[in-house]
């Protein structure tokens, strides 16, 4: 046997670990894993997107605009988006392209227009962040938006959340963005992907909402669903192809065989959502005459929804976090002027982001709205309010007259001390029937009576005009949520509304991406303040004492070395 010099075991040995590498980097092309050790598993994505991503059976494109010069924020948003977007493709494979674009950068002030314009055309616009710098302040415009693209249809999908309470540029805002991140980019290559689209109903016949007054509302839903229109005409099954219900601010009575089908759809796993008014008051009713009376309203659905663990008051909210309305007075050189008053009967309701429904929205604007009460507390249904009012409220029984007599007279504080009250729940469980032992008002042949559902969801709220749209005086409706007074758009209205009939006819799992915590970590700045000399010191100095230290050792050592040889 030839024994191998060291030199050629060396060569060998070499080969050998090279080869080694060479394959496993071969391997790595086809075997890919990832362990998210973070707490809140932010790498993780949410069942209902992989099997969305893995699923996806054509090429699709995402154009991310989030590029260029941009503030810090924006840049750990752009980051996170980043290392999203990998983590579907690393799912979708070749379905799933994306770049990021500057739209800034082109020289041609024609062609960057052009973009401008087609990206606002997708529902896209961008922000305008000011930075004040110590010698001169500067405006960034950015736009945090992506489009979506799937053969021959786009989308725009706007990635910076909007909350009233931060701004656009903050850190909390960004957080919450990112936390949106998931939900955001699921549910837009949902909605582009779609194929079959599920089918909702608005109920007619009881002097509800009309279709211009639901218009806004409608064209968001549109995106999702196929929506119909029609009466309760005591036919048994036929809603079963129906998704969801709404019942939009109804003002005369359902007879007892509507009663029945609804119950009975309830009690097939259907979801409602119901929008009733507990009083009934229109402002238009003080455009002609200086007072009117709120009276309560019932629409002989009391007993259904008592059934089901709610009950909606005859009573007002007056809430100190409410709209402002503008009245024509008397002012200066007998001068007609618009004076500002609040309305304290136009609450504005802040969620609580404790459900995914009303997880980061905006400002909700409501008007003449009521109180609920949970009642019959039924084991297996559960109860999640929703929105309700601030603890700057009080409540005012019905008949109540309404009038602009004292609205220029400050408020007594001490009365507006109520505790918040539930103004929308969510109720979602097995329900048991109304009509569990009364004779069923409709009879259909080979049709037997549920007593108790399938789980099923139902949301009630207090207040018909949540879903309103205004309509102009030439029958044009504005857009769901706009202030006539203040010309300003609350946005939370249709935000709220979307989440919420999203919820009741989607995908449950879906929804709950919203509820992803990302928790914020910022550096206490009192302590970075009060200990910068240390960690100066220690990042800093520390290392150069240590590297002098270590080379008078080395020296000494030297020294002592070849003064032992000598």
């Amino acid at each position: 046997m030839i024994n191998s010099s060291p030199k050629q075991k060396q060569l060998i040995n070499a080969l050998i670990i090279l080869s080694a590498l060479f394959i496993i980097n071969y391997l790595t092309q086809f075997l890919s894993f990832r362990i998210d050790l973070t707490e809140e598993k932010r790498f993780t994505l949410n069942n209902s997107s992989i099997e969305l991503l893995k699923n996806l059976e054509h090429p699709l494109e995402i154009r991310v605009y989030l590029q260029g010069t941009m503030p810090a924020p924006f840049k750990r948003l752009k980051r996170e988006l980043e290392s999203q977007l990998q983590q579907y493709k690393q799912l979708a494979g070749k379905n799933i392209r994306f770049e990021f674009i500057n739209p800034t950068e082109k020289s041609n002030q024609e062609e960057r227009f052009k973009l401008y314009k087609y990206l606002y055309e997708l529902g896209i616009t961008p922000i305008e962040i000011k930075e004040e710098g110590l010698e001169k302040s500067s405006e960034t415009m950015v736009f945090p938006a992506a489009v979506v693209v799937y053969g021959d249809k786009k989308l725009g999908v706007n990635l910076l959340q909007s909350d009233y309470r931060y701004l656009a540029g903050s850190e909390e805002n960004i957080n919450q963005s990112i936390q949106a991140l998931e939900y955001e980019l699921t549910n837009s290559i949902r909605k582009i992907i779609r194929s079959k689209t599920d089918k909702i109903a608005f109920i007619e016949g009881h002097g509800e909402l009309s279709e211009t007054e639901l218009l806004s509302i409608s064209s968001s839903l549109a995106e999702y669903y196929q929506i119909d229109r029609g009466s309760l005409i005591g036919q048994l099954g036929q809603l079963d192809d129906y998704k969801a219900l709404l019942i939009a601010s109804p003002i005369y009575p359902f007879n007892n065989e509507e009663k029945y089908v609804l119950d009975q759809y309830i009690m097939q796993g259907g979801s409602v959502l119901f929008l009733l008014e507990g009083v009934n008051v229109r402002m238009d009713s003080l455009n002609n005459q200086t007072t009117t009376l709120a009276m309560p309203l019932s629409v002989n659905l009391d007993d259904l929804i008592f059934r089901y663990g709610l009950r909606i008051n005859a009573d007002l909210v007056e809430d100190l976090r409410s709209s402002r309305i503008g009245l024509s007075t008397i002012g200066y050189n007998n001068q007609t002027e618009i004076k500002w008053f609040p309305w304290y009967f136009f609450p504005m309701l802040v969620s609580q982001n404790n459900h995914p429904i009303n997880k980061y929205i905006d400002l909700i604007r409501t008007e003449f709205i009521s109180t609920i009460d949970t009642v019959n507390k039924t084991p297996g249904i559960k109860k999640t309010v929703l929105l309700e009012t601030s603890p700057m409220s009080k409540i005012s029984a019905t008949p109540l007259p309404i009038s602009f007599q004292d609205i220029n007279i400050p408020p007594d504080k001490n009365r507006f001390t109520h505790k918040p009250l539930p103004v929308a729940v969510l109720l979602e469980g097995k329900f048991s029937s109304l009509f569990e032992n009364r004779m069923a008002p409709v009879e259909k042949q080979g049709f037997t009576k549920a007593t108790i559902n399938k789980n099923a969801k139902i949301i009630v709220i207090s207040d018909g005009d949540i879903i309103r749209n205004l309509v102009s005086p030439e029958a044009k409706p504005y857009p769901l949520g706009f202030d006539r007074y203040s010309q300003q758009i609350f946005k939370g209205n249709t935000q709220f509304l979307l989440n919420a009939i999203n919820y009741l006819a989607e995908d449950e799992s879906f929804m709950y991406t919203r509820n992803r915590e990302i928790k914020l970590r910022p550096m206490d700045k009192k302590k970075i303040a009060e200990q910068k000399f240390f960690w100066q010191f220690l990042n800093v100095g520390l290392p150069i004492i240590l590297l002098i230290i270590i080379g008078i050792a080395f020296q000494w050592g030297r020294k002592r070395k070849y003064a032992r040889q000598l």
